[in-house]
């Protein structure tokens, strides 16, 4: 059946490019529902997506059967990922090293498609011995497997505009680069040379660009290629959150509890597409809400791994967490606190436990960041570097009532319920609880914050509520109570328009780099020179208070510089290095670093400068205040104070 359901993604390659094709036909103001090629948008495009998810799953599933896991939907699915993160991705590195060059389109899903071939032949060599676990199990599941394919299959059509044509943010853009980076290298780590763009990933940003590398290499190097991978991410958040409620449980969720749990993750993807952004324009949901999607479901693998004993596999999933956000250290140190003080008296030898696993776990990291450097000869990224974080604690705000909302509406409201139950709760529940507490005072207590540093407060109550059993999440009206819910909130997260953000795309198209040649190449200097970019236009992060004035990013502008659509558009911008033998005619308004940047018509310049820009933002509920966001001495917040600190301990933070 993997096999079979895996062949659309032959198509791929051929729908990345008629969707791209179709952008300038869209209209950015009304994208949402077009009538443009209904066969391709609701029938051909759906149906290569799916067929992706389950290329890039199938060799993986064979195999966790294969060694005789994964005896539920939910464990097969989680576990089924973590292989196929290895084999997929390793043996995509090692075709494109001895190919030579990138390993794209038609190539790609030949290859995977050959290693999905192997593995069923693994599969089949060991049928007679693991069969006989599975049959009933698979029979029962089926009904679960539908729900997710018919969502996966819904979100991508509903969301269509968001995830083909809607124009790359800053942080959308860094996602990209970083994934491309892996056409070309098998490791996401920038040369220092590139400039601010090698600051991320780090050795904690790892996992992140290997997953969405499958999507660019299937559908292309456009927008859609960083995006699409959050359908995966979808399906397996809710994996994650029915394997914990599961795990050591006789009790199995029913049709209606697992389209409860859907919902709930639905909500939270919205909330994500269009509202957890430090853009002033709009939210992309390759950055961070993917990368925020991964880490959860690692954590979820961690802790369903624990709670059915199963201390190896807890292992494994911590350091995947662990190398993919700075957040999982936070959580992971937070449920051990919470596993302490659960119950009565305090579970020391489990707690000392845990910890240990926890430095085993950092300590294998350390050792692969060696071997990465030894392999690949690159220096991880220090965006999210160790301290990090403590610089975050230098301004704090009290009383800042909107972070419970934030935490609150995301999921549906309901599984804040779980509270209320503390007392006939299990220890797991008990310590997801207190894992959320700890969490959200973490980042309650931070001026500086966005909607993104929730998520762990988001989802673990949820996976709390769904493995508590009480009445509640069980009563048929109750339940129709908490879909009422869902829909409410969903609503509050939705778009308060129909548009789509185009702007960086305008921009971009008009800027001409022929005389900044190497991009294609991911040639270091290149994205260095990009930085020259910001003397036009002021970038997205350097917002002090209210927005006055267009603001962008340099990557996404130079990555729409290079883009198709811009060999039809009208320069008047322009970027050339000291090495470049062209002569620019327009007006140089600035040099430095052996760039220069030039204008052509200064009117026109005038005119983009203060262009209005087509959001695509959430429900007001969600919107983080530019004076949040971007904090500075400026801002003026009830209960913000400034903390205190020593001479020697600001100059160690400031490096």
């Amino acid at each position: 059946m993997l096999l079979a359901a895996s062949l659309p993604a032959f198509l791929a390659p051929w729908i990345g490019r008629r969707m791209v094709a179709l952008i300038p036909d869209v209209d950015p103001e009304a994208a949402y529902f077009t009538t443009l090629e209904p066969m391709l948008l609701y029938f051909l495009m759906p149906v290569a997506v799916l067929g992706s998810l389950f290329l890039v799953m199938a060799p993986g599933l064979l195999l966790v059967r294969a060694l005789g896991r994964g005896k539920d939907l939910w464990t097969w699915l989680l576990e089924g990922f973590v292989f196929s993160l290895f084999a997929v991705s390793l043996t995509a590195a090692v075709t494109q090293e001895i190919m030579g060059q990138p390993l794209m389109g038609i190539s790609f899903v030949a290859v995977t498609y050959g290693l999905l071939v192997v593995c069923s032949l693994v599969y089949l060599a060991r049928a007679g011995i693991v069969s006989k676990q599975f049959g009933a199990e698979d029979r029962r599941r089926s009904p679960g497997l539908v729900l997710l394919g018919v969502l996966s299959v819904a979100l991508v059509v509903v969301l269509t505009p968001k995830f083909f044509w809607e124009a790359l943010n800053g942080d959308g853009a860094h996602s990209f680069e970083a994934t491309r980076l892996l056409m070309h290298q098998s490791f996401p780590f920038w040369q220092p040379e590139a400039g601010v763009v090698s600051s991320w990933p780090g050795a904690n940003g790892l996992t992140v660009a290997y997953p969405a590398s499958w999507f660019m290499r299937m559908f292309g190097e456009n927008e859609a290629s960083v995006r699409l991978v959050y359908l995966l991410y979808f399906s397996l958040l809710i994996a994650g959150v029915v394997a914990i409620a599961e795990a050591g449980r006789k009790r199995v969720l029913n049709i209606g509890q697992l389209m409860l749990v859907s919902g709930s993750i639905l909500c939270f993807s919205v909330v994500m597409a269009y509202s957890a952004t430090y853009d002033p324009y709009c939210a992309d949901i390759s950055m961070p809400g993917t990368h925020d999607a991964l880490n959860m479901i690692f954590l979820f693998g961690a802790i369903a791994s624990l709670a059915r004993r199963e201390m190896i596999w807890a292992l494994c999933w911590t350091v995947l967490a662990l190398l993919t956000s700075p957040a999982a250290l936070l959580v992971i140190v937070a449920m051990i606190l919470g596993v302490l003080v659960s119950r009565r008296p305090f579970a020391w030898r489990l707690c000392f436990r845990h910890m240990m696993g926890l430095i085993a776990a950092l300590v294998i990291i350390a050792m692969l960041v060696q071997v990465f450097k030894a392999v690949g000869g690159l220096e991880a990224g220090e965006e999210h570097g160790s301290l990090g974080m403590l610089k975050r604690y230098k301004v704090l705000a009290l009383l800042d009532m909107d972070k419970f909302l934030w935490a609150l509406l995301p999921c549906g409201i309901y599984p804040l319920i779980c509270f209320f139950f503390w007392r006939t709760s299990d220890q797991l529940c008990r310590s997801l609880m207190i894992a959320t507490g700890i969490t959200f005072l973490a980042y309650y207590v931070m001026a500086r914050v966005s909607i993104h540093y929730f998520v762990p407060t988001m989802l673990l109550p949820l996976a709390a509520y769904w493995r508590q059993e009480h009445r509640v999440n069980q009563n048929a009206g109750l339940l129709w109570f908490s879909a009422f819910l869902i829909g409410f909130t969903t609503w509050l997260a939705a778009p308060t328009g129909s548009g789509i953000y185009v702007a960086s795309r305008q921009i971009g198209q008009s800027i001409d780099v022929s005389g900044l040649p190497g991009y294609e190449e991911m040639k270091p200097s290149v994205f260095r020179g990009a930085e020259m970019l910001t003397r036009l236009f002021r970038k997205s992060s350097a917002a002090k208070g209210s927005l006055v004035g267009y603001r962008g990013s340099p990557l996404s502008w130079l990555h729409y510089a290079h883009d198709e659509g811009a060999q039809n558009v009208e320069k008047n911008y322009e970027l050339v290095s000291e090495d470049s033998v062209r002569s620019s005619q327009g007006i140089k308004v600035a040099e430095e670093g052996g760039f220069a940047l030039y204008v052509y018509n200064r009117r026109k310049w005038m005119k983009d400068k203060s262009m209005p820009v087509s959001h695509s933002r959430g429900g007001s509920v969600f919107q983080v205040p530019l004076q949040i966001l971007f904090y500075s001495r400026e801002s003026k917040r009830l209960g913000l104070f400034r903390v205190p600190v020593p001479k020697s301990l600001k100059n160690v933070l400031k490096k």
